[in-house]
């Protein structure tokens, strides 16, 4: 996104130089360090649920949810 704004021209100017895709650009980066945190947390959760429903079994080398 930031290479082609960059690039592409509109009413005569860059589209970087606008306000309102500088604050797109700014809230995209700001969602993205979001998900890195929220995503593998997510993730952990949904691995332990299904270790749980698995008991045991949940934890033993023989399924993937072990080294999940």
């Amino acid at each position: 996104m930031c290479r082609w704004v960059k690039t592409w021209v509109a009413f005569g100017r860059p589209l970087a130089e606008m306000g309102q895709i500088r604050q797109n650009i700014a809230r995209s980066r700001s969602e993205i360090a979001q998900i890195k945190v929220v995503a593998p947390s997510m993730a952990l959760k949904v691995i332990d649920r299904a270790i749980q429903a698995q008991g045991g079994m949940g934890v033993c080398d023989e399924v993937w949810l072990a080294a999940a």
